[in-house]
């Protein structure tokens, strides 16, 4: 096995893993809302789906292909940011959550807040009872976003690349 994959592989387990969690998670409250509410069982399966394109991601970027790896950096992407203001939050993580967050604290001030979680987590939505707003950076997403945006050789294009015959001169016309 070559070395350099194994940093896309780490983030592919990381997105297998986290991704089916997040999957199962959600599926009781896919099934209450069945019983109850389209609309609660419309977001659960929403998010159901989130996690499970994670994990078809995480198999494709396993795969080493091109593919995995450009929906790779979406999803972990879409993790790094945690917000979370009056009526709204979001925040999402597929294997790992290590941040830091800034939030209000009820006096006046504010505070850093660590976040750490292992698994899956998901928060989307509208929420009347959210009074202090906090912002964050879930790091460990950003690491992920950052080696797999700069590694690998998926993520070059050999078609721009000058062939070993040319002289080192880019052409338009094909031989």
């Amino acid at each position: 096995m070559d070395l350099s994959s194994l940093p896309s592989r780490f983030f592919a387990a990381l997105l297998v893993t986290g991704g089916l969690l997040g999957a199962v998670d959600v599926l009781p409250l896919w099934i209450e809302g069945v019983r109850e509410s389209w609309e609660l069982s419309a977001r659960a399966g929403i998010v159901a789906a989130l996690y499970l394109l994670a994990v078809y991601t995480g198999l494709r970027l396993w795969q080493g292909t091109r593919q995995g790896r450009q929906w790779a950096v979406l999803i972990f992407a879409s993790q790094i940011p945690v917000l979370a203001l009056p009526g709204l939050s979001y925040q999402w993580s597929t294997g790992a959550r290590i941040g830091t967050a800034v939030r209000e604290n009820g006096h006046g001030g504010f505070e850093a807040v660590y976040l750490e979680t292992f698994g899956a987590v998901s928060e989307f939505g509208l929420h009347t009872g959210l009074t202090e707003p906090a912002l964050g950076v879930n790091v460990f997403a950003l690491i992920a976003f950052t080696v797999l945006k700069r590694s690998g050789p998926s993520m070059t294009s050999h078609h721009f690349a000058p062939r070993p015959d040319s002289g080192f001169q880019r052409s338009t016309r094909r031989s």
